[in-house]
């Protein structure tokens, strides 16, 4: 009897197989390229098409002495360059990476185009990207010798502290204008953990009896859902906090009328450091949002509107502001009653 076997291989986006997982970690291209297309260049970094003078290559361009190299990219019409780093940020709260890079000129004295350079972050290893930050402008790295090497900064998204499986992505790509793009030069990369204080990035109120509340950076949880450590003026109370992310908290209060409020926060703390709050404070407004509340018809010529807050005479009798559907004629005038505020008379017997 024979026997037949089938095998089904499944295409599977590849990138960098090993990771950077020891910070802070410094990366200064002095290792000779591997050159190929999506090929591991150097241990962690993968670049879309790797040669020996053009496209991604190693240049000779060292920043600091000694030192005999640098990463150094050519875009054309044609092609952009992507390089890829692999990074385990378990137990690491906001990696930041600063590199310093220039630009030279390429091709003829008459070519224009800059390169145009963004940061991209993946912490599912690279099926999808949370941003897309470009560094610097269309000035930045122009297509002449003027500028030299200057120190840039990419802080990742937050969503990437702790993450064991992210995948930075560095775009070289030609900008506007004509001929050739620059050449770009960029070396002496640093990967490192910020220990940024904590802070309130913004307050939302989400309904009368519900505040959001974003941090900066992951919060503790025991901490962060600890009622007491809330306060809002203007006599609100803070009656439930749980924390709907990991840097986010929901508190829910008793119910705030119109008002400017300020939210004071106290002895929440930072995962990175377990410090506690002292003092944050965030300022937020909640607006009932304007609604009808009912229609009533007073006879065949005029209905009632009675709306869920009191209104402002002019814009409650401008007439504009009001329009009926199903082919009927837009009210002839319109009345804020004079003893509820909340109610509007539309009349459509000159119409």
């Amino acid at each position: 009897m024979k026997l037949t076997f089938m095998v089904l291989l499944f295409a599977i986006p590849t990138y960098v197989c090993c990771q950077i997982n020891s910070f802070p970690a410094a990366e200064s291209f002095e290792s000779v390229f591997t050159t190929g297309t999506d090929v591991a260049f150097i241990s962690n970094w993968q670049g879309n098409d790797v040669r020996t003078t053009s496209r991604i290559f190693k240049g000779t361009d060292d920043r600091t002495t000694p030192g005999n190299g640098s990463l150094n990219i050519i875009p054309t019409s044609t092609f952009s360059g992507e390089v890829l780093i692999s990074l385990d940020f378990t137990g690491i709260s906001n990696p930041k990476i600063s590199f310093y890079a220039y630009s030279k000129q390429n091709g003829s004295g008459s070519s224009t185009r800059p390169v145009l350079l963004n940061y991209s972050t993946s912490i599912d290893g690279g099926s999808n990207f949370l941003d897309n930050v470009q560094i610097g402008d269309e000035t930045t790295f122009p297509n002449n010798n003027s500028t030299s090497y200057t120190q840039y900064e990419y802080e990742l998204p937050l969503a990437a502290s702790g993450e064991s499986n992210v995948i930075v992505k560095l775009t070289a790509a030609r900008g506007s204008g004509s001929g050739s793009a620059a050449e770009l030069v960029m070396d002496d990369f640093s990967i490192e953990e910020q220990i940024l204080p904590l802070s309130i990035t913004s307050t939302v109120a989400n309904t009368s009896t519900e505040v959001l509340v974003v941090f900066n950076q992951e919060v503790s949880q025991v901490t962060a859902e600890q009622s007491a450590n809330y306060s809002l003026d203007n006599g609100i109370s803070i009656l439930t906090a749980t924390r709907s992310s990991s840097s986010e908290v929901t508190l829910t209060t008793s119910a705030m009328p119109n008002n400017n409020y300020q939210l004071t926060v106290n002895n929440v703390e930072d995962v990175a450091t377990s410090t506690p709050a002292n003092n944050l404070n965030s300022n937020f407004s909640y607006v009932t949002p304007l609604a009808i509340d009912a229609i009533a018809i007073i006879d065949e010529n005029s209905i009632e509107v009675d709306f869920n807050l009191n209104l402002e005479q002019v814009s409650a009798e401008t007439l504009s502001n009001y329009s009926i559907n199903n082919g009927l004629n837009n009210p002839s005038a319109a009345t804020l009653s004079g003893t509820d505020n909340s109610k509007v008379t539309l009349d459509f017997s000159a119409t």
